[in-house]
């Protein structure tokens, strides 16, 4: 790097500073006639050429030391300047070199913990803001960030999340009050619930941060309550019907009907028929119960799927004679290996007969029942496609996503007439969720429905065994 230049108006200046003793000592032996006038001009003159040579290369050192001071405080990466007389200056460069090497450790160890603190934030699953007094955005992490795509630096709280009651909450806890939840909603672009937590910071940050606002998702939340709160009262329903039916009955037997034969029969027949039906509901809440115990711990047994719909279709097909339906079984391949699957043999069994008894109870008579079971690629990936299509009148299209729902039917009196529970569909879903598959449904209204079980086919490892 070049060595500064030494302005002639500084030097001037230096030199004038050093020499105004000199100068008034001359004065002085001038006036009382020591020296004559022209010797005293001659010998400052003299000095003053001597003295700025001497100080020209002291000050061009100090001037190339400022700067380099001055490039340090800017952050730029330099090395020290080379001076005309270190020996002079040595120890003030090497102070300056110190500051310099503390100044880079502390530069890169607040750099380091603003990175781990900028990936935590961005890493929390909550959406976070950082706010100032003026209720603008200081920082927000990217949960935040995707659910108000507009959240960035400097932009008012306001202009992207327009919700009074937040914003007024926001504005009471930045004046200096308490800390506050406020409930609130996203309409779009899918309907969300959330809670919203404002709290004041002990003492305002470096950046302007005063305030910390933490978005909760409820929505997951409030559906669960919401789904148990519908279940219990339809389990409750579904178990009064016949209760109410089983108490009236056993009241007629015991009063009007006492001594009379052929009331008895019938009530009893009625009595038998209800209580069937609480069993299979009462069954099929407690199978529902254990199978979400178990969603979550997929099965890592290896299971025949062509054994698993054989056994089934043998033996629901006296059912299906009886309504003179034919239960046909089309399996692709039955004898290779593929067609195997990490799964539950009993719940396997319990998916398939849901379905099939579907089939038959909602199929026409005389009509086919077929079962196919073929490899299939979905996704990049390689499943077992179990297709149940039956000829029923179909079901329209409006119900098609609901009818997986517990207790969800689309004609509720048919259903119970057929006695079905309402159950059957949802537990097939939590089943094939556990075995990380899929179900898809279609239906074609005066033709049939097709309900489909895709289940993954495992990875066979180097050595032939699945993983």
């Amino acid at each position: 790097m070049p060595r500064p230049h030494v302005p002639i108006s500084l030097l001037s200046l230096v030199i004038a500073i050093v020499m105004a003793p000199v100068i008034l000592c001359l004065l002085v032996f001038v006036a009382i006639g020591w020296l004559p006038a022209g010797m005293a001009w001659l010998s400052g003159g003299v000095l003053m050429f001597v003295i700025g040579i001497i100080l020209r290369p002291h000050l061009s050192d100090l001037l190339a030391l400022r700067e380099y001071g001055s490039d340090v405080a800017r952050h730029v990466e330099r090395d020290p300047p080379a001076l005309t007389f270190p020996f002079l200056t040595v120890e003030l460069e090497a102070v300056i070199s110190r500051l310099n090497l503390m100044w880079r450790k502390d530069h890169k160890a607040l750099s380091e913990s603003l990175s781990t603190l900028n990936t935590v934030l961005d890493r929390l699953p909550d959406p976070l803001f950082m706010l100032n007094r003026d209720r603008s955005i200081v920082r927000s992490n990217i949960a935040a960030q995707n659910i108000l795509p507009g959240a960035h630096e400097g932009r008012n709280l306001a202009a992207v999340l327009r919700n009074p009651e937040v914003l007024e909450a926001t504005d009471k806890v930045l004046s200096g009050g308490d800390g506050r939840q406020v409930e609130f909603s996203l309409p779009v672009p899918v309907a969300r619930s959330f809670l919203a937590w404002i709290e004041l910071l002990p003492e305002p940050a470096s950046d302007g941060t005063v305030a910390i606002l933490r978005l909760y998702d409820q929505t997951e939340e409030k559906k669960t309550k919401q789904l148990h709160a519908d279940f219990l009262a339809n389990a409750s329903h579904e178990l009064k019907n016949p209760l109410a039916t089983l108490i009236g009955n056993i009241e007629t037997l015991l009063g009007p009907a006492r001594n009379d034969e052929e009331a008895r029969e019938k009530f009893l027949t009625i009595m038998q028929g209800q209580s069937l039906r609480m069993k299979s509901l009462v069954d099929d809440l407690l199978s529902l119960s254990r199978i979400e115990r178990q969603e979550h711990s997929p099965p890592s047994s290896s299971v025949s799927l062509a054994a698993i719909l054989e056994n089934v279709t043998a033996l629901l097909t006296p059912l299906a004679e009886k309504k003179s339906q034919a239960l046909i079984l089309d399996i692709v391949g039955k004898k290779d290996p593929a067609l195997n699957v990490l799964g539950d043999g009993g719940q396997l069994e319990q998916v398939f007969i849901n379905l099939i008894d579907n089939g038959i109870k909602y199929g026409r008579p005389s009509s086919k029942i077929l079962v196919t079971a073929t490899a299939k690629k979905r996704a990049g990936r390689d499943f077992i496609a179990v297709t149940v299509a039956d000829q029923s009148e179909g079901i329209p299209r409006e119900h098609l996503t609901r009818l997986t729902e517990r207790f969800y039917r689309v004609d509720s009196a048919r259903s119970r007439e057929l006695g079905g529970t309402g159950l059957g569909l949802a537990i097939v879903k939590h089943i094939v969720n556990r075995h990380q598959g899929d179900l898809d449904i279609s239906s074609t209204p005066g033709e049939g429905s097709a309900f489909t079980v895709f289940l993954p086919i495992p990875a066979m490892t180097e050595d032939g065994q699945d993983r």
